[in-house]
């Protein structure tokens, strides 16, 4: 059985965007935890938090997440085209 090349990248993306979340929750709260000296970070309606609090971390994620996507679909993209020898399905418009 072959597994067609669009649900080959899907599945190899979607692999990679996880792998990425992951490392970058990680990554994200370990930086929280030197930089405050707090274990968790806030949470958004925890009002024992302050304002500045909830929003560095919002911020923080959000800027690590973005991060995280480019980093992970370029690089699912760069093993994609030297295991294949082509772009992934519907990059080609891109490329």
């Amino acid at each position: 059985m072959v597994i067609p090349r669009k649900l080959l990248w899907f599945l190899m993306s979607a692999a990679s965007a996880a792998l990425a979340g992951m490392v970058t929750r990680q990554v994200v709260s370990g930086v929280w935890r030197v930089t405050t000296g707090s274990e968790l970070p806030p949470e958004d309606d925890d009002r024992s938090s302050s304002i500045g609090q909830a929003l560095a971390w919002a911020a923080g994620v959000g800027a690590a997440a973005g991060v995280a996507r480019v980093v992970s679909r370029r690089s699912a993209a760069l093993v994609w085209e030297k295991t294949t020898g082509e772009a992934p399905p519907g990059d080609e418009a891109k490329l």
